[in-house]
């Protein structure tokens, strides 16, 4: 551990020298030993799998399964609920080379954590921050960081974070920010930069560029770059404000792209109410409690969803906050301690800011913890400072690096111990939800995410369980208890589930989509009259509403009211003559009517419009036999049988076809067909 400690610690010689190439080995070294000690700190991360949110943003998203190309990514970006292209183009990049195995996912987040540890150390050092490996080690090892690492929908955090500080330092290098120490970083890395400021300034573009494009940490960069400036040269020059012209540029037209694909996705926060000074209070106390006490790290929000009217404690913690960095700025030029602080406080806000980016959902909160470590780190290094030299004008001696020894192996220990623990937990959803539930028993969130791991299991009662033990502790949570009727639902007490689905329309009267899904839970409960009577409720509130306009036409149509249920479809149809479910039930109504010739217009309609809709070929290939339009017949039921070649009652209906046009060889290799498929289906065609 000594060996360790003198290397992270020991300070190189600030005069230059000869032979760099001593100090150069020194600090590459260091560099190595941090990477070290991240790879082991997180070797748990590796064995995790796919947890909550990893399905909708890697392995069933669109736009990242899709095997063509990766422009998809760059063109359709309002597809996604979040401006991040380049993220979603690593993603891509990693389902090419391994597919959907999660532990390639997990050993690029820890390689982006790792090298982020490094950029951290190079800025601090750029900075002329002393001890800058202890608060390297705090970024690296800190409990709070193993969402950005073992859950793989985070890793655009690590990945912005990664263009954004390579982004400052070339910046600082291009302003020439802190030149006289040129052993700390000209002897120690240069990593062929070029030497002209002007064309370092437009390398500095480029990676924030790449930030803006990875995740919403971005939308700090001016701010943080303008008070660092400030706080190494104690004011900002006028061109040094027009060198930062670009990043506002940049900064602005990330936030417009951000809102533009959330609200195309309807993506706007969780759905609760949300106060942006409420929010930013509840992430102080979550963040500044893990930081200063850490724990296990879980993606548990405590109180997140509880209304903002209520929450008196985040409102005094943000005014308390916001006057202490007002006192800190009032007095910046008294004391040295106050200047610092207030350092610390604005890149705080800064990343408190970035909420509004984040749409201030309860797991993107989360992207603001990761570099608020960093931020403690290098707090931490400066209150060392401060007591070194208050202990150095008492006794004449800076104890600084004794401190230092002192703190960083019981620190770095016990801060790798527990990141350890809570890596681990990222196993599976099961265990993820389970560490949540020993550190907070009356977890909304933890007990949402069990029952969601016991319904899929196939143990309804305990799911319902944990679904009502959650509304238990907030009766209000409108996610939990749509899933609590999709498990009654499945768990076969349909009466259950109407129940909770009524108890949800009295507590939102305001909203008419509940009375449209209690329409659908009455028809799938074969109470037809029931369900018509909601549906035209439905429609009353929300007339244009396409959903219940269809199933009122279905309630209609499973209570032989055909007349009524044909103009209900067919007025689907004028407003929008895209409806596959309109166009698919017409279709039923019109063959049951006489008119076969209508009805298959309507599914070939349907085919143009989902090529894919198996359904669609099936049912129109029948209708065209039955019309005696065989060629036409057998061209739909071809495509059926393609589109989906392990279907018995696809090979048979083509094999009627085949028989009615005199083809009785290929009739009977389609019958033979399908009786592997399906032994009911060996019969002689039709």
């Amino acid at each position: 551990m000594q060996f360790v400690l003198s290397h992270l610690l020991g300070a190189p010689s600030e005069s230059v020298t000869e032979d760099a190439s001593p100090v150069r080995r020194e600090l590459w070294f260091r560099g190595a030993l941090l990477l070290l000690i991240t790879f082991l700190a997180y070797l748990p991360s590796l064995n995790a799998g796919f947890v909550w949110q990893d399905p909708q943003n890697i392995t069933e998203n669109i736009l990242v399964q899709s095997s063509s190309t990766v422009v998809n990514v760059w063109t359709h970006v309002a597809a996604s609920p979040r401006f991040q292209p380049v993220t979603y183009t690593l993603f891509w990049l990693q389902r090419v080379l391994w597919g959907d195995a999660s532990v390639g996912y997990h050993l690029v987040s820890l390689s982006l954590h790792a090298l982020n540890t490094l950029l951290v150390w190079f800025l601090l050092r750029r900075l002329v921050v002393p001890l800058a490996g202890v608060a390297a080690v705090v970024f690296a090892v800190h409990p709070i960081q193993v969402e950005a690492v073992a859950w793989a929908s985070q890793q655009g955090t690590a990945l912005g974070t990664l263009f954004f500080l390579a982004s400052l330092l070339c910046y600082f290098r291009a302003i020439d920010l802190t030149p006289e120490e040129p052993i700390w970083w000209d002897g120690g890395f240069h990593f062929g930069l070029p030497e002209h400021p002007v064309t370092q300034h437009f390398i500095s573009v480029g990676l924030l560029a790449l930030a803006c494009g990875s995740g919403p940490v971005s939308v700090t960069y001016p701010c943080v770059a303008a008070i660092l400036i400030w706080w190494k040269q104690g004011r900002i020059l006028p061109r040094q404000w027009l060198s930062l012209i670009p990043a506002f540029v940049l900064v602005v037209l990330t936030t417009i792209c951000s809102f533009v694909a959330a609200r195309t996705t309807a993506v706007i926060g969780d759905g609760r109410e949300s106060n942006w000074v409420v929010d930013a209070g509840r992430v102080l106390i979550w963040h500044g409690m893990q930081l200063i006490i850490p724990a296990t790290s879980t993606l548990d929000r405590p109180g997140w969803n509880a209304p903002a009217s209520s929450a008196i404690w985040p409102i005094l913690v943000f005014c308390a906050a916001l006057a202490a960095t007002v006192v800190c700025w009032l007095n910046r030029n008294r004391h040295p301690a106050c200047r610092h602080a207030f350092v610390i406080a604005v890149c705080i806000w800064a990343l408190l800011g970035s909420l509004l980016l984040c749409l201030r959902s309860a797991s993107a909160a989360g992207t603001t913890g990761y570099l608020m470590s960093g931020v403690l780190g290098l707090g931490l290094i400066l209150a060392v400072r401060h007591i070194s030299f208050a202990g150095s004008e008492r006794t004449g001696r800076r104890p600084l690096v004794w401190y230092g020894k002192c703190l960083l192996p019981v620190l770095m220990l016990a801060l790798s111990a527990l990141t350890w623990r809570s890596a681990s937990a990222y196993a599976n959803e099961e265990t993820l939800w389970g560490r949540g539930l020993e550190s907070n028993p009356r977890s909304v969130l933890a007990h949402n995410g069990m029952g969601q791991v016991r319904m899929a299991q196939g143990r309804f009662n305990d799911a319902a369980a944990h679904f009502n033990e959650a509304l238990r502790v907030d009766p209000n949570n409108v996610p939990t208890r749509l899933n609590l009727i999709a498990c009654l639902q499945r768990a076969g007490r349909p009466d259950a589930a109407l129940d909770e689905l009524k108890v949800l329309a009295q507590q939102q009267p305001e909203r008419s989509e509940w009375a449209g899904r209690m329409a659908e839970l009455l028809l799938k409960n074969r109470r037809f009259a029931e369900a018509e009577l909601s549906a035209r409720i439905a429609l009353m509130a929300s007339p244009r509403d396409e959903g219940c306009a269809v199933t009122l036409g279905l309630a209609m149509l499973m209570q032989e009211k055909l007349a009524e249920a044909r103009r209900q479809f067919e007025t689907v149809l004028e407003r929008n003559a895209k409806c596959v479910p309109a166009h698919m039930n017409l279709a039923v109504i019109l063959a049951r009517q006489g008119e076969i010739a209508a009805a298959s217009e309507h599914l070939q309609e349907v085919i143009k419009i989902d090529p894919f809709n198996f359904d669609a070929y099936q049912n129109a290939g029948e209708l065209l036999y039955k019309c005696g339009l065989y060629q036409e017949a057998e061209t739909v039921c071809r495509s059926a049988v393609r589109l989906r070649p392990s279907s018995a009652e696809a090979f048979r209906r083509l094999a009627n076809v085949l028989e009615a046009q005199g083809r009785h060889t290929e009739a009977k290799f389609c019958v033979q067909r399908a009786a592997e498929l399906d032994p009911r289906m060996g019969i002689t065609p039709s």
